[in-house]
């Protein structure tokens, strides 16, 4: 039997103390044994230095490289400068990927020819449920990604749940980025003509962490998002996609923008190196002007800029109530829950966008703590039996929970959120999977107070079961 390729996988670590032996442990009791592990250090504060060098003890694959910290693209590419694979493999530090992963990657790059091999991913809370459903879908046999239709660009564009082959080609991250970062070393890679291959086996776990203070910092430093269409504009493969292709991630990326400036810059004035990215961003994605997320993002900028006009005079709309302040004085009017909906329903009309959408998303009451309506449940169950494909959406601590898992039944398709999620977090939740929803459905007890949410997006619908 030939000798098996060294495979390099390349792990950054920034204080993942509490995770980082769950990962390695993880990549240790592979099948594939030919491996070599390059952890790198970023300067973690915690203890994350000696648990790896511990472990380097008993296993000599570990190679521990520790540096002053510079971010988790400095240390990838540490990782790509140090690598001896044939093949190169990410991991993040607070992740674990199932015992066959690299072997059947491998085998799927030698079977197919290929440059790269994909593959599916579940995403975990801190308390173990599973708050992603996997849901990518690849076409079967040797691929490019400037074919792949809209649905493939509604997923995470991410490098870890991919093995690369270390021919040279693989480019390097940018570090003057903190955050989608991997979104741009993998659009540089895979439209640079890499064969992919690809499966929508499962093996990849991303537990998804309480974003620390640091990486909040970082944030809102920057405008990654902009950033990272910057370098898009400077690639040749990115301008010659089709302009619908173009057009979808642009979309994308205004979102993102508007979802960040809302959390932390609300009636706040931007950063001047953020204001500058922002602006950037609107002159160079000018070609979806006459799309909603460009002209949502352009109003959010605006006002953004002139945001001492806010200390003056701002309308706020927030549960229900519309809030109107006006040189410190403040008056609240409550909006029936009807003149909400209508609002909701007019805006989803007027920005609906045409995708292949096939999944249906249901939930009843996110916040009863009581003995709660089940009409969407029920609902669920009937869409199941139909063969549809359908998600469930209840909290934790709600007694239809504890009742499905004292009877044992089968929670397949039934996503739990964390304790502490409010109402709008089932419509914001995963943002991925709602864009292939076709429709929510909730109860009547569920009825959508706060709607800002859904109102900003052009790509869902959604009924409320009314009762008989």
């Amino acid at each position: 039997m030939a000798k098996q390729p060294l495979i390099s996988v390349i792990v950054p670590v920034y204080n993942n103390q509490e995770y980082i032996a769950r990962c390695l442990m993880s990549i240790f009791s592979q099948t594939y044994q030919n491996i070599e592990l390059l952890v790198i250090n970023d300067g973690s504060t915690d203890l994350s230095e000696n648990v790896v060098a511990d472990l380097a003890k008993k296993d000599k694959r570990i190679k521990l490289i520790s540096q002053t910290n510079q971010g988790v693209s400095a240390a990838r590419n540490r990782g790509l400068k140090e690598a001896k694979g044939e093949y190169i493999m990410f991991v993040d530090g607070d992740d674990t990927i199932d015992t066959t992963t690299i072997e059947d990657s491998f085998n799927a790059i030698i079977k197919n020819g290929a440059d790269v091999a994909c593959f599916s991913y579940r995403m975990v809370d801190e308390k173990g449920n599973i708050t992603y459903p996997p849901y990518i879908k690849y076409p079967e046999g040797i691929f490019f990604l400037k074919d792949l239709d809209l649905d493939y660009f509604r997923q995470i564009q991410s490098v870890w749940g991919k093995l690369f082959k270390n021919d040279g080609n693989l480019p390097l991250f940018k570090e003057d980025l903190y955050k989608n970062e991997d979104t741009l070393f993998w659009f540089e890679h895979g439209l640079n003509g890499a064969k992919i291959c690809a499966t929508n086996r499962v093996y990849y776990t991303y537990f998804r962490l309480s974003e620390t203070q640091t990486l909040t910092k970082k944030i809102i430093q920057e405008c990654s998002s902009a950033r990272v269409v910057e370098y898009l504009f400077q690639m040749k493969s990115f301008q010659e996609l089709d302009k619908q292709t173009r057009s979808f991630i642009l979309q994308r990326s205004a979102y993102a923008i508007i979802c960040e400036i809302k959390r932390f810059y609300k009636h706040k004035k931007l950063p001047a190196k953020y204001s500058d990215s922002v602006a950037k961003f609107l002159l160079n994605a000018s070609e979806i002007k006459d799309l909603h997320f460009y002209d949502e993002l352009q109003k959010c900028y605006l006002k953004q800029t002139f945001w001492w006009f806010d200390k003056i005079y701002c309308t706020d709309y927030e549960n229900g109530y519309k809030k109107i302040t006006f040189l410190g004085l403040s008056k609240t009017i409550p909006l029936s829950l009807k003149k909400i909906d209508n609002a909701v329903i007019k805006d989803l009309k007027q920005n609906a966008q045409k995708f292949e959408r096939d999944t249906y998303l249901l939930s009843d009451d996110l916040m009863s703590d009581k003995e709660e309506c089940r009409d969407a449940y029920f609902t669920f169950l009937n869409l199941k039996q139909k063969g549809l494909k359908a998600y469930y959406v209840l909290l934790a601590q709600t007694p239809l929970y504890a009742k499905l898992r004292e009877k044992g039944e089968n929670m397949e398709n039934i996503i739990t959120l964390p304790q502490n999620a409010k109402q709008s977090s089932f419509l914001g939740f995963c943002y991925e999977e709602l864009l292939r929803t076709k429709e929510i459905i909730v109860s009547s007890d569920a009825y959508i107070s706060d709607s800002e949410f859904v109102k900003n997006s052009p790509y869902w619908k959604y009924t409320v079961l009314e009762k008989k």
